[in-house]
């Protein structure tokens, strides 16, 4: 999961009481520079960056960090830069 730290829309709180209930693989990235258009802000390079590492952990199924040039990590920047 993806949250403003400073959301003026959608509290971290509730960001926080979701994870709490999640049964699978999760993350919270807290973006401190943003606020709720994540994917339009400055630090949108991050959401993009931390949903491609996510995703990687998953089909790798470990913690090792991941190829920064692949091809999964390439499509959702490009996605990211229309």
């Amino acid at each position: 999961m993806v949250h403003a730290t400073e959301d003026d829309v959608a509290s971290l709180r509730n960001a926080r009481l979701v994870m709490d209930e999640l049964a699978g693989p999760s993350e919270l990235l807290e973006l401190p520079e943003s606020y709720h258009m994540v994917t339009l802000d400055g630090e949108r390079e991050r959401v993009i960056e931390g949903s491609a590492h996510f995703f990687q952990r998953l089909l790798r199924n470990e913690h090792a960090q991941p190829d920064t040039s692949s091809s999964l990590l390439r499509h959702l920047r490009a996605i990211g830069a229309d």
